[in-house]
């Protein structure tokens, strides 16, 4: 899939997420799905792992509190 066309899915599915309360994952495969596009759950387990967001956060957070 396209840059534009991954960009148009998450931001339709965060629409919806946001409007409804579902979980993101699961307005993702329902707006793939809607659109005739598969996503890959490997890949998918990948980008909606929490952990891959924050294992950085704790330097960051060293380096804020330095600046005090």
């Amino acid at each position: 899939m396209s840059r534009e066309d991954a960009y148009a899915l998450v931001q339709a599915a965060a629409m919806a997420t946001w409007e409804n309360g579902t979980p993101l994952r699961e307005t993702l495969r329902a707006e793939a799905a809607a659109r005739g596009q598969a996503l890959d759950e490997a890949r998918l387990d990948e980008a909606c792992r929490p952990r891959r967001y924050v294992e950085r956060l704790g330097p960051v957070f060293d380096r804020l509190e330095r600046l005090s």
